[in-house]
């Protein structure tokens, strides 16, 4: 429903504009407009201004609209002989092209106002800042460090991670050289110059940014429970909301990645888990029951935290929930 209201509400609003073009037009060079509708078939609401010829209504079928102007060559009768002036047939062709062609103007200047408005607001984005630096990578050698934001690539400024992507994207198509102007987080200018020589072109159809060494910082995501599906492999255990994964198999759990890729990897056998729940410690044993098959291999299937686990409620404003494997 709020697809088709959005809908009728676009082309409601490219309708006006447009036939306010021709209205607009046709007023300027002394054309009399009967009536400006939006919308065809039956006339659902109408209204006339005092010392006004022009009647504004809004019709029952909201895919389209009209100007109508006064023409000799309607059906409706003969126009009276103090009115031809005031006739679109009676108008020299270039004003009459001008009201013809107003319309789809005004449309294309609605168009760069929205673009404007766009563009003004801004619109949502990561910011380049860097998260960990693999050893041995080429940004490793270009000295860029965790916790660096990029500000500029070749001069050119970089607002988001996606514009750092599209940018590095072209200058590897050209084999350009990559100068990168960085911010440290103490907010220290910092300048690199970036090796992007060992790209193939097999690399940039992928994420070639972790070819290169390059990684979006990350919130990190403590392995704290916030929600259990009912019915899920998480309920039947016995795990609660507020449980901190303290070990899974023995191995320490330091972030919520950690404890997907151990459910992951352990599709239909048993995994011990050590939780904290407040001052107390226990261990509860799951077995992940979903699977799917990569390359002829079970995993354990990766699925929204919702069915197992659900990322701690103090993460959820910066889009921090974890996925787990069931």
């Amino acid at each position: 429903m709020i697809t088709l209201l959005a809908f009728v509400g676009a082309i409601a609003l490219l309708v006006v504009f447009h036939e306010l073009g021709h209205y607009w037009v046709a007023r300027r060079c002394g054309v009399r407009v009967l009536r400006f509708s939006v919308g065809f078939g039956k006339v659902i609401y109408r209204k006339r201004f005092a010392n006004s010829d022009t009647e504004w209504v809004i019709s029952a079928i909201p895919l389209g609209g009209y100007v109508k102007m006064l023409d000799e060559r309607e059906r409706e009768g003969e126009v009276a002989a103090e009115d031809l002036p005031y006739a679109f047939n009676r108008q020299p062709v270039l004003q009459r092209m001008a009201i013809v062609a107003a319309g789809p103007l005004a449309n294309f200047l609605l168009a760069i106002m929205l673009y404007w408005i766009l563009f003004v607001h801004g619109v949502p984005g990561l910011k380049p800042v860097l998260g960990e630096v693999p050893p041995g990578s080429p940004a490793a050698f270009a000295q860029m460090q965790p916790g660096e934001t990029i500000v500029s690539i070749n001069g050119e400024t970089i607002p988001s991670w996606e514009e750092l992507r599209w940018s590095l994207l072209e200058l590897a198509l050209r084999q350009g050289e990559v100068r990168i102007e960085a911010r440290s987080a103490q907010g220290e200018p910092l300048f690199h110059l970036l090796d992007i020589g060992g790209l193939e072109a097999k690399d940039l159809d992928g994420e070639f940014l972790d070819k290169l060494g390059l990684h979006l910082s990350r919130p990190v995501i403590l392995p704290v429970i916030g929600k259990i599906a009912k019915n899920s492999v998480a309920q039947r255990a016995g795990l609660q909301e507020g449980d901190r994964i303290l070990r899974a198999n023995g191995v320490a759990m330091q972030h919520w990645d950690e404890l997907v890729e151990m459910i992951r990897t352990h599709p239909g056998q048993t995994v011990r888990l050590d939780i904290q729940r407040g001052e107390m410690t226990s261990s509860i044993e799951l077995v992940p029951q979903d699977f799917e098959h990569r390359a002829g291999a079970a995993v354990g299937r990766r699925i929204r935290s919702e069915k197992l686990f659900a990322g701690h409620p103090q993460d959820r404003g910066q889009d921090r929930r974890g996925s787990a494997s069931g």
